[in-house]
Protein backbone atom coordinates (compact mmCIF):
# COMPACT_ATOMS: atom_id res chain seq x y z
CA UNK A 1 0.00 0.00 0.00
CA UNK A 2 2.57 2.26 1.45
CA UNK A 3 4.38 2.16 -2.74
CA UNK A 4 1.23 2.72 -4.10
CA UNK A 5 0.67 5.90 -2.49
CA UNK A 6 4.13 7.15 -2.65
CA UNK A 7 3.68 6.72 -7.05
CA UNK A 8 0.54 8.97 -6.70
CA UNK A 9 2.27 11.13 -4.43
CA UNK A 10 5.61 11.24 -6.40
CA UNK A 11 3.01 11.49 -9.69
CA UNK A 12 1.34 14.54 -8.78
CA UNK A 13 4.63 16.34 -7.41
CA UNK A 14 6.14 16.07 -10.74
CA UNK A 15 3.09 17.55 -12.21
CA UNK A 16 2.95 20.46 -10.21
CA UNK A 17 6.76 21.01 -10.80
CA UNK A 18 6.22 20.91 -14.79
CA UNK A 19 3.23 22.93 -14.11
CA UNK A 20 5.40 25.60 -12.34
CA UNK A 21 7.94 25.40 -14.22
CA UNK A 22 5.82 26.05 -17.32
CA UNK A 23 3.79 28.96 -15.83
CA UNK A 24 7.62 30.13 -14.73
CA UNK A 25 8.24 30.49 -18.70
CA UNK A 26 5.31 32.00 -19.29
CA UNK A 27 5.47 34.51 -16.65
CA UNK A 28 8.75 35.52 -17.69
CA UNK A 29 7.99 35.93 -21.70
CA UNK A 30 5.02 37.67 -20.58
CA UNK A 31 6.87 40.41 -17.88
CA UNK A 32 9.50 40.65 -20.75
CA UNK A 33 7.42 41.88 -23.34
CA UNK A 34 5.56 44.58 -21.09
CA UNK A 35 9.19 45.60 -20.57
CA UNK A 36 9.88 46.14 -24.49
CA UNK A 37 6.70 48.11 -24.79
CA UNK A 38 7.42 49.95 -21.58
CA UNK A 39 11.18 50.74 -23.37
CA UNK A 40 9.87 52.14 -26.88
CA UNK A 41 7.41 55.02 -25.25
CA UNK A 42 10.58 56.09 -23.16
CA UNK A 43 12.39 56.88 -26.74
CA UNK A 44 9.95 59.58 -27.23
CA UNK A 45 10.36 61.19 -24.39
CA UNK A 46 14.26 60.75 -24.51
CA UNK A 47 14.29 61.91 -28.14
CA UNK A 48 15.13 65.72 -27.00
CA UNK A 49 18.25 64.35 -25.16
CA UNK A 50 20.31 63.70 -28.72
CA UNK A 51 18.86 66.00 -30.59
CA UNK A 52 20.27 69.24 -28.36
CA UNK A 53 22.81 66.83 -26.50
CA UNK A 54 22.48 68.21 -22.90
CA UNK A 55 23.26 65.99 -19.72
CA UNK A 56 21.10 68.31 -17.77
CA UNK A 57 18.06 67.80 -19.96
CA UNK A 58 19.17 63.56 -19.97
CA UNK A 59 19.70 63.52 -15.99
CA UNK A 60 16.21 65.49 -15.58
CA UNK A 61 14.74 62.46 -18.26
CA UNK A 62 16.65 59.88 -16.10
CA UNK A 63 15.41 60.69 -13.04
CA UNK A 64 12.09 61.27 -14.24
CA UNK A 65 12.04 57.30 -15.82
CA UNK A 66 13.98 55.76 -12.41
CA UNK A 67 11.26 57.50 -10.08
CA UNK A 68 8.39 56.69 -12.21
CA UNK A 69 8.92 53.52 -13.71
CA UNK A 70 10.22 50.23 -12.82
CA UNK A 71 13.53 51.03 -14.48
CA UNK A 72 16.70 50.98 -12.10
CA UNK A 73 19.45 52.72 -14.68
CA UNK A 74 19.23 54.46 -17.77
CA UNK A 75 22.13 55.05 -20.01
CA UNK A 76 22.56 57.08 -23.69
CA UNK A 77 24.80 56.07 -26.39
CA UNK A 78 24.81 57.43 -29.53
CA UNK A 79 24.05 56.39 -33.58
CA UNK A 80 27.65 54.09 -33.06
CA UNK A 81 27.15 53.17 -30.01
CA UNK A 82 29.51 55.48 -28.10
CA UNK A 83 28.62 56.33 -24.59
CA UNK A 84 27.46 60.19 -24.39
CA UNK A 85 27.00 60.56 -20.71
CA UNK A 86 27.82 58.52 -17.95
CA UNK A 87 25.42 55.97 -16.87
CA UNK A 88 21.91 57.06 -14.63
CA UNK A 89 21.70 54.09 -11.79
CA UNK A 90 22.30 50.58 -11.57
CA UNK A 91 22.98 49.77 -15.57
CA UNK A 92 26.11 47.77 -17.06
CA UNK A 93 26.48 47.49 -20.47
CA UNK A 94 29.89 47.70 -22.48
CA UNK A 95 30.98 50.62 -24.22
CA UNK A 96 31.36 51.25 -27.06
CA UNK A 97 28.10 49.27 -27.34
CA UNK A 98 27.71 46.50 -29.98
CA UNK A 99 24.83 47.15 -32.59
CA UNK A 100 22.33 45.31 -33.74
CA UNK A 101 20.40 47.23 -36.38
CA UNK A 102 17.35 46.81 -35.60
CA UNK A 103 14.23 49.02 -35.11
CA UNK A 104 12.70 47.85 -32.29
CA UNK A 105 13.50 47.20 -28.76
CA UNK A 106 15.53 43.85 -27.86
CA UNK A 107 17.32 42.44 -24.65
CA UNK A 108 21.07 42.36 -24.96
CA UNK A 109 21.65 40.46 -21.76
CA UNK A 110 20.27 39.90 -18.32
CA UNK A 111 21.45 38.72 -14.98
CA UNK A 112 19.95 37.33 -12.38
CA UNK A 113 18.47 41.01 -10.82
CA UNK A 114 17.60 42.63 -14.53
CA UNK A 115 17.52 42.46 -17.88
CA UNK A 116 19.65 44.70 -20.04
CA UNK A 117 17.37 46.38 -22.68
CA UNK A 118 19.05 48.67 -26.28
CA UNK A 119 16.00 50.90 -27.35
CA UNK A 120 16.52 52.67 -31.19
CA UNK A 121 15.99 56.41 -30.96
CA UNK A 122 14.95 57.77 -34.61
CA UNK A 123 14.38 61.27 -35.86
CA UNK A 124 10.80 60.76 -36.80
CA UNK A 125 10.07 59.60 -33.14
CA UNK A 126 11.24 63.08 -31.95
CA UNK A 127 8.41 64.59 -33.91
CA UNK A 128 10.64 67.82 -34.29
CA UNK A 129 12.40 66.52 -37.96
CA UNK A 130 8.98 65.36 -39.29
CA UNK A 131 11.12 65.58 -42.64
CA UNK A 132 13.74 63.43 -41.29
CA UNK A 133 14.28 59.95 -43.50
CA UNK A 134 12.71 57.65 -41.42
CA UNK A 135 15.85 55.43 -41.18
CA UNK A 136 17.99 58.27 -39.62
CA UNK A 137 19.11 56.91 -36.18
CA UNK A 138 19.90 59.40 -33.30
CA UNK A 139 21.17 57.03 -31.13
CA UNK A 140 20.53 54.24 -28.62
CA UNK A 141 18.63 54.06 -24.90
CA UNK A 142 20.74 51.32 -22.62
CA UNK A 143 17.99 50.24 -19.91
CA UNK A 144 18.12 48.25 -16.66
CA UNK A 145 15.00 46.67 -15.70
CA UNK A 146 14.69 44.85 -12.48
CA UNK A 147 13.11 41.28 -12.16
CA UNK A 148 11.96 41.94 -8.69
CA UNK A 149 8.62 41.85 -10.13
CA UNK A 150 8.65 38.59 -11.59
CA UNK A 151 10.42 36.83 -8.96
CA UNK A 152 7.48 38.25 -7.01
CA UNK A 153 4.74 36.72 -9.03
CA UNK A 154 7.14 33.54 -8.94
CA UNK A 155 6.97 33.38 -5.38
CA UNK A 156 3.41 34.15 -5.48
CA UNK A 157 2.43 31.51 -7.82
CA UNK A 158 4.23 28.88 -6.20
CA UNK A 159 2.44 29.75 -2.83
CA UNK A 160 -0.91 29.36 -4.38
CA UNK A 161 0.49 26.16 -6.65
CA UNK A 162 1.55 24.53 -3.48
CA UNK A 163 -1.21 25.53 -1.13
CA UNK A 164 -3.90 24.00 -4.53
CA UNK A 165 -1.48 20.91 -4.52
CA UNK A 166 -1.56 19.90 -1.06
CA UNK A 167 -5.59 21.04 -0.89
CA UNK A 168 -6.14 18.98 -3.77
CA UNK A 169 -3.88 15.83 -3.27
CA UNK A 170 -4.29 14.91 0.59
CA UNK A 171 -8.07 14.50 -0.10
CA UNK A 172 -7.61 12.19 -3.21
CA UNK A 173 -4.29 10.49 -0.60
CA UNK A 174 -7.20 10.23 1.82
CA UNK A 175 -9.54 8.19 -0.77
CA UNK A 176 -7.01 6.01 -2.21
CA UNK A 177 -5.41 5.05 0.68
CA UNK A 178 -9.39 4.18 2.22
CA UNK A 179 -9.57 1.95 -1.12
CA UNK A 180 -6.01 0.73 -1.39
CA UNK A 181 -6.29 -0.61 2.52
CA UNK A 182 -9.86 -2.19 1.12
CA UNK A 183 -8.38 -4.07 -1.59
CA UNK A 184 -5.36 -5.02 0.69
CA UNK A 185 -7.44 -6.30 3.43
CA UNK A 186 -9.63 -8.39 0.90
CA UNK A 187 -6.44 -9.92 -0.84
CA UNK A 188 -4.88 -10.56 2.34
CA UNK A 189 -8.09 -12.46 3.79
CA UNK A 190 -8.74 -14.28 0.27
CA UNK A 191 -4.71 -15.43 0.18
CA UNK A 192 -4.86 -16.67 4.18
CA UNK A 193 -7.93 -18.40 3.04
CA UNK A 194 -6.50 -20.52 0.33
CA UNK A 195 -3.10 -21.31 1.96
CA UNK A 196 -5.19 -22.62 4.75
CA UNK A 197 -6.91 -24.93 2.23
CA UNK A 198 -5.83 -28.87 2.99
CA UNK A 199 -5.28 -30.41 -0.62
CA UNK A 200 -6.44 -33.43 0.80
CA UNK A 201 -9.26 -32.45 2.26
CA UNK A 202 -9.95 -28.87 0.54
CA UNK A 203 -12.78 -26.96 1.98
CA UNK A 204 -15.87 -26.26 -0.35
CA UNK A 205 -15.96 -22.43 0.10
CA UNK A 206 -13.82 -19.68 1.08
CA UNK A 207 -14.53 -16.82 3.78
CA UNK A 208 -17.27 -14.08 2.60
CA UNK A 209 -15.07 -10.96 0.85
CA UNK A 210 -16.51 -7.34 1.28
CA UNK A 211 -13.94 -5.72 -1.12
CA UNK A 212 -13.63 -4.49 -4.89
CA UNK A 213 -16.45 -6.47 -6.95
CA UNK A 214 -13.61 -7.96 -9.14
CA UNK A 215 -12.10 -9.75 -5.81
CA UNK A 216 -15.63 -10.89 -4.76
CA UNK A 217 -15.99 -12.52 -8.33
CA UNK A 218 -12.29 -13.83 -7.79
CA UNK A 219 -13.64 -15.35 -4.41
CA UNK A 220 -17.00 -16.89 -5.83
CA UNK A 221 -14.49 -18.28 -8.77
CA UNK A 222 -12.27 -19.60 -6.20
CA UNK A 223 -15.46 -21.27 -4.60
CA UNK A 224 -16.86 -22.92 -7.24
CA UNK A 225 -13.11 -24.31 -8.35
CA UNK A 226 -12.78 -25.63 -4.96
CA UNK A 227 -16.54 -27.49 -5.15
CA UNK A 228 -15.50 -29.02 -8.67
CA UNK A 229 -12.02 -30.49 -6.91
CA UNK A 230 -13.92 -31.93 -4.16
CA UNK A 231 -16.12 -33.54 -6.45
CA UNK A 232 -13.75 -34.55 -8.32
CA UNK A 233 -11.50 -35.56 -5.87
CA UNK A 234 -13.94 -38.08 -4.32
CA UNK A 235 -14.59 -39.53 -7.77
CA UNK A 236 -10.93 -39.95 -7.88
CA UNK A 237 -11.00 -41.60 -4.70
CA UNK A 238 -13.20 -44.02 -5.60
CA UNK A 239 -11.37 -45.03 -8.76
CA UNK A 240 -7.94 -45.22 -6.98
CA UNK A 241 -9.39 -47.63 -4.40
CA UNK A 242 -10.78 -49.85 -7.52
CA UNK A 243 -7.77 -49.48 -9.25
CA UNK A 244 -5.57 -50.39 -6.39
CA UNK A 245 -7.75 -53.31 -5.47
CA UNK A 246 -7.28 -54.62 -8.77
CA UNK A 247 -3.81 -54.34 -8.73
CA UNK A 248 -3.27 -55.95 -5.52
CA UNK A 249 -5.01 -58.71 -6.77
CA UNK A 250 -3.12 -58.84 -9.90
CA UNK A 251 0.21 -58.19 -7.72
CA UNK A 252 -0.95 -61.65 -5.36
CA UNK A 253 -2.52 -64.10 -8.58
CA UNK A 254 1.13 -62.98 -9.95
CA UNK A 255 2.75 -64.12 -6.98
CA UNK A 256 0.89 -67.06 -6.82
CA UNK A 257 1.29 -68.04 -10.43
CA UNK A 258 5.41 -67.14 -10.50
CA UNK A 259 5.72 -69.51 -7.02
CA UNK A 260 3.55 -72.43 -8.50
CA UNK A 261 5.35 -72.00 -11.94
CA UNK A 262 8.96 -72.37 -10.24
CA UNK A 263 7.73 -74.90 -8.27
CA UNK A 264 6.64 -76.59 -11.31
CA UNK A 265 9.61 -75.75 -12.73
CA UNK A 266 11.76 -77.51 -9.75
CA UNK A 267 9.55 -80.70 -9.64
CA UNK A 268 9.54 -80.81 -13.36
CA UNK A 269 13.24 -80.78 -13.79
CA UNK A 270 13.68 -83.08 -11.43
CA UNK A 271 11.35 -85.26 -12.90
CA UNK A 272 13.23 -85.00 -15.90
CA UNK A 273 16.46 -85.66 -14.64
CA UNK A 274 16.29 -88.93 -13.16
CA UNK A 275 15.26 -90.77 -17.39
CA UNK A 276 18.06 -88.39 -18.42
CA UNK A 277 20.05 -90.03 -16.44
CA UNK A 278 19.16 -93.06 -16.82
CA UNK A 279 19.16 -92.74 -20.82
CA UNK A 280 22.62 -91.19 -20.08
CA UNK A 281 23.51 -94.54 -18.28
CA UNK A 282 22.55 -96.94 -20.59
CA UNK A 283 24.00 -95.14 -23.12
CA UNK A 284 27.51 -94.80 -22.24
CA UNK A 285 27.25 -98.64 -21.20
CA UNK A 286 26.18 -99.42 -24.65
CA UNK A 287 29.14 -97.16 -25.91
CA UNK A 288 31.59 -98.73 -23.75
CA UNK A 289 30.12 -102.20 -25.04
CA UNK A 290 31.16 -100.82 -28.60
CA UNK A 291 34.14 -100.01 -28.10
CA UNK A 292 35.92 -102.93 -29.23
CA UNK A 293 32.88 -103.74 -32.35
CA UNK A 294 33.12 -103.46 -35.52
CA UNK A 295 29.38 -102.15 -35.81
CA UNK A 296 30.67 -98.65 -36.67
CA UNK A 297 26.97 -97.10 -37.59
CA UNK A 298 25.46 -98.31 -33.75
CA UNK A 299 28.42 -96.81 -32.05
CA UNK A 300 27.67 -93.44 -34.10
CA UNK A 301 24.28 -93.59 -32.99
CA UNK A 302 25.06 -94.11 -29.54
CA UNK A 303 27.40 -90.96 -29.44
CA UNK A 304 24.80 -88.67 -30.63
CA UNK A 305 22.71 -89.69 -27.90
CA UNK A 306 24.99 -89.60 -25.20
CA UNK A 307 25.64 -85.73 -26.86
CA UNK A 308 21.76 -85.10 -27.08
CA UNK A 309 21.51 -86.20 -23.67
CA UNK A 310 24.13 -84.29 -22.40
CA UNK A 311 22.70 -80.92 -24.15
CA UNK A 312 19.15 -82.09 -22.36
CA UNK A 313 20.61 -82.84 -18.86
CA UNK A 314 22.27 -79.43 -19.16
CA UNK A 315 19.30 -77.41 -20.25
CA UNK A 316 17.14 -79.14 -17.13
CA UNK A 317 20.31 -78.06 -15.02
CA UNK A 318 19.67 -74.50 -16.29
CA UNK A 319 16.13 -74.57 -15.58
CA UNK A 320 16.06 -75.56 -12.08
CA UNK A 321 18.73 -73.18 -11.33
CA UNK A 322 16.48 -70.29 -12.49
CA UNK A 323 13.95 -71.71 -10.48
CA UNK A 324 16.53 -71.66 -7.17
CA UNK A 325 17.38 -67.91 -8.54
CA UNK A 326 14.08 -67.03 -8.22
CA UNK A 327 13.27 -68.62 -4.76
CA UNK A 328 16.33 -67.10 -3.39
CA UNK A 329 17.30 -70.54 -2.46
CA UNK A 330 20.61 -71.01 -4.49
CA UNK A 331 23.19 -72.67 -1.97
CA UNK A 332 27.12 -72.07 -1.61
CA UNK A 333 29.90 -74.74 -1.28
CA UNK A 334 32.78 -73.01 -0.19
CA UNK A 335 36.15 -74.72 -0.32
CA UNK A 336 39.73 -73.72 -0.84
CA UNK A 337 41.01 -74.45 -4.41
CA UNK A 338 43.48 -73.54 -6.46
CA UNK A 339 42.01 -70.96 -8.93
CA UNK A 340 44.33 -71.79 -11.84
CA UNK A 341 43.68 -75.64 -11.86
CA UNK A 342 40.03 -75.12 -12.34
CA UNK A 343 40.71 -72.41 -15.24
CA UNK A 344 42.89 -74.91 -16.66
CA UNK A 345 40.18 -77.66 -16.38
CA UNK A 346 37.31 -75.04 -17.89
CA UNK A 347 39.85 -74.32 -21.09
CA UNK A 348 40.53 -78.05 -21.70
CA UNK A 349 37.13 -79.03 -21.76
CA UNK A 350 36.50 -75.77 -23.80
CA UNK A 351 38.69 -76.54 -26.84
CA UNK A 352 36.53 -79.37 -28.66
CA UNK A 353 34.03 -76.59 -29.14
CA UNK A 354 36.78 -74.12 -29.93
CA UNK A 355 37.65 -76.59 -32.81
CA UNK A 356 34.69 -77.17 -34.24
CA UNK A 357 34.81 -73.29 -35.23
CA UNK A 358 38.38 -73.27 -36.30
CA UNK A 359 39.03 -71.38 -32.83
CA UNK A 360 42.55 -71.09 -30.70
CA UNK A 361 41.83 -71.07 -27.56
CA UNK A 362 45.16 -69.52 -25.03
CA UNK A 363 45.25 -69.26 -21.52
CA UNK A 364 47.22 -67.20 -19.36
CA UNK A 365 46.92 -67.47 -15.43
CA UNK A 366 49.71 -67.55 -12.73
CA UNK A 367 51.09 -71.06 -11.69
CA UNK A 368 49.00 -71.21 -8.08
CA UNK A 369 45.82 -68.56 -7.57
CA UNK A 370 44.39 -70.05 -3.92
CA UNK A 371 40.84 -68.86 -2.78
CA UNK A 372 37.84 -69.41 -1.02
CA UNK A 373 34.72 -70.16 -3.11
CA UNK A 374 31.93 -72.43 -4.48
CA UNK A 375 34.35 -74.42 -7.14
CA UNK A 376 31.37 -76.15 -9.36
CA UNK A 377 29.71 -72.67 -9.61
CA UNK A 378 33.06 -71.10 -10.76
CA UNK A 379 33.67 -73.71 -12.97
CA UNK A 380 30.13 -73.43 -14.35
CA UNK A 381 30.29 -70.05 -14.82
CA UNK A 382 33.76 -70.28 -16.95
CA UNK A 383 32.12 -72.97 -18.83
CA UNK A 384 29.18 -70.67 -19.80
CA UNK A 385 31.24 -67.43 -20.53
CA UNK A 386 33.56 -69.91 -22.62
CA UNK A 387 31.29 -71.60 -24.07
CA UNK A 388 29.39 -68.29 -25.65
CA UNK A 389 32.93 -67.49 -26.97
CA UNK A 390 33.22 -70.41 -28.90
CA UNK A 391 29.75 -70.38 -30.31
CA UNK A 392 29.82 -67.07 -31.35
CA UNK A 393 33.33 -67.12 -32.89
CA UNK A 394 34.65 -68.30 -35.93
CA UNK A 395 37.79 -68.54 -37.36
CA UNK A 396 38.89 -66.51 -34.41
CA UNK A 397 41.15 -66.16 -31.01
CA UNK A 398 39.95 -66.76 -27.51
CA UNK A 399 41.57 -65.66 -24.98
CA UNK A 400 41.44 -66.88 -20.88
CA UNK A 401 43.14 -64.39 -19.21
CA UNK A 402 43.50 -64.93 -15.03
CA UNK A 403 45.33 -61.53 -12.86
CA UNK A 404 45.43 -60.90 -9.02
CA UNK A 405 44.43 -57.94 -7.60
CA UNK A 406 45.35 -57.89 -3.86
CA UNK A 407 42.35 -59.77 -2.22
CA UNK A 408 40.25 -60.27 -5.48
CA UNK A 409 41.03 -62.22 -8.76
CA UNK A 410 39.85 -61.11 -11.91
CA UNK A 411 39.01 -63.64 -15.17
CA UNK A 412 38.81 -62.67 -18.28
CA UNK A 413 37.01 -64.07 -21.27
CA UNK A 414 38.32 -62.62 -24.60
CA UNK A 415 37.03 -63.32 -27.83
CA UNK A 416 36.79 -61.69 -31.34
CA UNK A 417 33.75 -62.89 -32.67
CA UNK A 418 30.94 -61.27 -33.52
CA UNK A 419 30.46 -58.61 -30.45
CA UNK A 420 27.24 -56.85 -28.63
CA UNK A 421 25.93 -53.99 -29.44
CA UNK A 422 26.17 -51.69 -26.27
CA UNK A 423 21.99 -51.03 -25.98
CA UNK A 424 21.96 -54.98 -26.03
CA UNK A 425 25.14 -55.23 -23.38
CA UNK A 426 22.97 -55.43 -20.47
CA UNK A 427 19.76 -56.95 -21.65
CA UNK A 428 21.69 -60.22 -22.17
CA UNK A 429 22.13 -60.93 -18.42
CA UNK A 430 18.56 -61.15 -18.33
CA UNK A 431 16.79 -64.67 -17.94
CA UNK A 432 15.75 -66.15 -21.31
CA UNK A 433 16.94 -62.91 -22.84
CA UNK A 434 19.34 -63.26 -26.27
CA UNK A 435 19.93 -60.05 -28.89
CA UNK A 436 18.32 -62.43 -31.53
CA UNK A 437 15.24 -63.58 -30.23
CA UNK A 438 13.83 -65.08 -33.49
CA UNK A 439 12.15 -68.46 -34.56
CA UNK A 440 15.58 -68.06 -37.28
CA UNK A 441 17.99 -67.37 -35.17
CA UNK A 442 21.44 -68.27 -36.34
CA UNK A 443 22.96 -69.50 -32.44
CA UNK A 444 21.15 -71.62 -30.73
CA UNK A 445 20.21 -71.57 -26.96
CA UNK A 446 18.28 -70.93 -24.13
CA UNK A 447 19.50 -67.23 -23.02
CA UNK A 448 20.17 -68.53 -19.36
CA UNK A 449 23.88 -69.03 -19.41
CA UNK A 450 24.81 -65.39 -18.51
CA UNK A 451 22.07 -64.71 -15.80
CA UNK A 452 22.58 -67.66 -14.13
CA UNK A 453 26.84 -66.76 -14.05
CA UNK A 454 25.97 -63.21 -13.20
CA UNK A 455 23.72 -64.96 -10.27
CA UNK A 456 26.72 -66.61 -9.05
CA UNK A 457 29.42 -63.51 -9.27
CA UNK A 458 26.87 -61.66 -7.27
CA UNK A 459 26.11 -64.44 -4.45
CA UNK A 460 30.13 -65.15 -4.30
CA UNK A 461 30.11 -61.05 -3.61
CA UNK A 462 31.87 -60.62 -7.13
CA UNK A 463 30.51 -58.91 -10.32
CA UNK A 464 30.29 -59.96 -14.40
CA UNK A 465 30.82 -57.04 -16.77
CA UNK A 466 31.24 -57.01 -20.75
CA UNK A 467 32.82 -54.82 -22.59
CA UNK A 468 32.32 -55.26 -26.16
CA UNK A 469 32.72 -53.64 -29.97
CA UNK A 470 30.29 -54.97 -32.48
CA UNK A 471 32.39 -57.01 -35.37
CA UNK A 472 35.72 -56.72 -33.18
CA UNK A 473 34.82 -58.99 -30.70
CA UNK A 474 33.78 -59.18 -26.60
CA UNK A 475 35.53 -59.13 -23.22
CA UNK A 476 33.42 -60.92 -20.05
CA UNK A 477 35.13 -59.94 -16.61
CA UNK A 478 34.83 -61.99 -13.52
CA UNK A 479 36.25 -60.11 -10.63
CA UNK A 480 35.51 -62.44 -7.47
CA UNK A 481 37.14 -61.95 -3.99
CA UNK A 482 39.94 -64.54 -2.49
CA UNK A 483 38.01 -65.52 0.35
CA UNK A 484 34.21 -65.35 -0.22
CA UNK A 485 33.96 -67.25 3.06
CA UNK A 486 34.29 -63.66 4.72
CA UNK A 487 31.79 -61.93 1.94
CA UNK A 488 29.10 -64.85 2.99
CA UNK A 489 30.15 -64.27 6.77
CA UNK A 490 30.10 -60.14 6.31
CA UNK A 491 26.66 -60.11 4.58
CA UNK A 492 25.26 -62.93 7.07
CA UNK A 493 26.02 -60.47 10.15
CA UNK A 494 24.15 -57.58 8.36
CA UNK A 495 21.27 -59.83 8.57
CA UNK A 496 21.44 -60.74 11.85
CA UNK A 497 22.39 -64.75 10.93
CA UNK A 498 25.67 -66.29 12.34
CA UNK A 499 28.11 -68.19 10.24
CA UNK A 500 30.66 -70.48 11.15
CA UNK A 501 33.85 -70.02 9.62
CA UNK A 502 36.92 -73.08 10.01
CA UNK A 503 39.72 -71.04 11.89
CA UNK A 504 42.35 -73.16 9.81
CA UNK A 505 41.38 -70.68 6.62
CA UNK A 506 43.93 -67.54 6.74
CA UNK A 507 44.58 -64.48 5.12
CA UNK A 508 47.84 -65.37 3.94
CA UNK A 509 48.44 -68.44 1.78
CA UNK A 510 45.36 -70.50 1.46
CA UNK A 511 45.17 -74.08 1.78
CA UNK A 512 45.01 -76.71 -0.32
CA UNK A 513 42.68 -79.66 1.76
CA UNK A 514 39.31 -79.26 0.79
CA UNK A 515 37.34 -77.40 3.55
CA UNK A 516 33.47 -77.69 2.68
CA UNK A 517 31.21 -75.20 4.05
CA UNK A 518 27.93 -75.05 3.32
CA UNK A 519 25.46 -71.90 3.71
CA UNK A 520 23.18 -69.91 1.33
CA UNK A 521 23.35 -66.84 -0.41
CA UNK A 522 22.52 -63.32 1.52
CA UNK A 523 19.57 -63.29 -0.49
CA UNK A 524 17.85 -66.47 0.94
CA UNK A 525 18.23 -64.56 4.11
Amino acid sequence: MIPALGAVLATSTISAVLSLILLTAQLHTYYLDQSLLSARSLADSSAAVFILGSRDLAERVAGAVVTKTDVSGIAFFGPDGELLFEPFGDVTLPSPLTIEHRSDPYLTSETSANWYLIVPVDARQSGHAADAPATERLGYLGIAVPKQPLHQMLLLVTLITGAVSILVCFPVLAWLNRRIRRMVWAITTLSDAVQRIDPARPSTSLPSCDGPRELVLINHAFTGLLKAIQRHQGSLEALVELRTQELREARDAALRTAQFRAQFMAMLSHEMKTPLNAIYGFAQSIADDLVFSDDGPAATRTRNILLNARKLTDLVTQILEIARMEEAKTELQLEAVNVTEIVRQATDALKPLAEANRNHVSIRCPEKLNAVLDPQKFERLLMNLGTNACKFTECGQIRIEVTLDDDHFEVAVIDSGIGIDPADQELIFEPFRQVDMSHKRRYPGTGLGLAISRHYCDIMGGRLTVSSTPGQGSTFTVRLPRRVDQIAAAARSESGTRLAVAATIQNGDLPDSRMVHRTRSAAAE
